[in-house]
């Protein structure tokens, strides 16, 4: 068994499985897992909501002969449907006309979209979503449990903190926190890191995001960084990109910015983990080569985000 402690102490990827069972089937899952695993990676993020509620199997499944030498994170508080709106449409043929057909995609994520239902926070969401959740991935303990997209108030909740707690005694989960996508919340929540040990939280390049990384009593965990700029204009971005890339050579290998930003963060985290949905060999390669290059861009990095808050985009 990975002793947590690690994460306090150490930086890791980890691997981010919210597509597999949905947008790529059990095959690519599989793949990419076993890909990850045989690449050093450990840490396999999951939620009970995942998948459209497939994604927790099929991590279950990768992990039988490996549960001692991996960790496994999962989440409770948004639910899977009931039943799969368009089951039909989750096999690999249709996948393949989603990509042709852009619109149909869209259409067909608005609508399933529709079917996930975000709960209110309780103890017996929790326990039964706790129960399913350990069948599913075929284990008797997860390693880190969290409030899926919580508030403050959520995780301050005396009789969710006494189930989980309880939980952890019992030996059924082993470290337990909360998501949060709120910076307001994650300020509220790094002044009371006596009462829980997790921290999850989308990458930024804000004083708070570094407030939270620099908090040495949490382990973090970091997901959305290669989205950061997801939604900017591409072109001006890349202008941007060549300019830096001109101003310091140190940066030639980067291809994009998204890669600038994944060297970013692994570069200011001091330990925990860099959550990455990747599902494809050569992603996960890729990736874990921009991290493992890393040396001190202190310097630099300070200059490139004041770049960016100026330039591109400012949160």
């Amino acid at each position: 068994m990975i002793d947590l402690n690690t994460l306090r102490h150490t930086k890791h990827i980890g691997l981010g499985c919210s597509t597999f069972g949905g947008s790529n089937s059990r095959v690519v899952a599989n793949r990419a897992l076993e890909h990850s695993y045989d690449s050093g990676i450990f840490y396999y993020d999951v939620a009970r909501s995942y998948g459209y509620g497939q994604a927790e199997s099929i991590v279950g499944e990768f992990a039988r002969d490996k549960r001692q030498n991996i960790i496994i994170a999962s989440k409770f508080g948004i639910l899977p449907p009931s039943y799969i709106p368009f089951r039909g449409l989750l096999t690999g043929s249709f996948r393949k006309i989603r990509k042709l057909l852009p619109k149909t995609n869209t259409s067909i994520k608005k609508i399933s979209g529709k079917s996930f239902h975000k709960a209110n926070f309780s103890p017996q969401l929790a326990i039964v979503s706790l129960e399913k959740s350990l069948k599913e991935l075929k284990t008797n303990y997860i390693d880190i449990y969290l409030l899926h997209e919580s508030s403050f108030e959520d995780i301050m909740l005396d009789d969710i903190r006494f189930l989980l707690e309880k939980e952890k005694d019992n030996g059924k989960i082993r470290a337990w926190g909360g998501t949060f996508s709120d910076r307001d919340d994650t300020l509220k929540a790094i002044r009371h890191s006596e009462l829980f040990q997790i921290i999850q939280l989308p990458f930024g390049i804000d004083d708070t995001y570094l407030k939270v990384i620099e908090n040495e009593f949490y382990i973090k965990v970091i997901y959305s960084v290669l989205n950061y700029f997801k939604y900017s204009d591409k072109n001006y971005i890349a202008n941007n990109l060549n300019e830096l890339k001109a101003k310091y050579l140190q940066l030639e290998f980067i291809e994009n910015v998204a890669e600038l930003m994944l060297l970013i963060a692994f570069s200011e985290l001091k330990s925990g983990v860099i959550l990455l949905s990747m599902t494809k060999p050569s992603h996960i390669n890729r990736n874990l080569l921009i991290c493992q290059s890393l040396v001190t861009y202190d310097t630099i990095f300070q200059d490139i985000k004041m770049k960016l808050k100026n330039d591109i985009l400012i949160l």
